[in-house]
């Protein structure tokens, strides 16, 4: 990881400049209440962590190449898909 050290900051300072990007800071229930859909879904935590931020927040798409997300009640896009002239979600 430190040979990428310095991609990583620019990484992260691109995210930080990125306009209309949120971050949502969970709580340790938010949490909790992830790690209970583990159990119902084929996610892991991290992705229950983020399928519970975005229904929280009423998000109409979660962007992934991650197929786990597949069959949820959110639909998944691809991210070649975001933004293309003509989609409707």
């Amino acid at each position: 990881m430190r040979k990428k050290a310095g991609e990583l900051t620019s990484f992260l300072r691109a995210l930080d400049q990125t306009v209309g990007l949120y971050v949502y800071d969970t709580t340790l229930a938010d949490e909790v209440s992830a790690s209970i859909l583990t159990g119902g879904t084929k996610l892991d935590f991290a992705g229950a962590i983020q399928y519970y931020a975005a229904k929280r927040l009423g998000a109409t798409a979660i962007v992934s190449f991650d197929r786990d997300f597949d069959n949820l009640d959110i639909p998944r896009l691809e991210p070649q898909q975001v933004g293309r002239a003509g989609h409707e979600s």
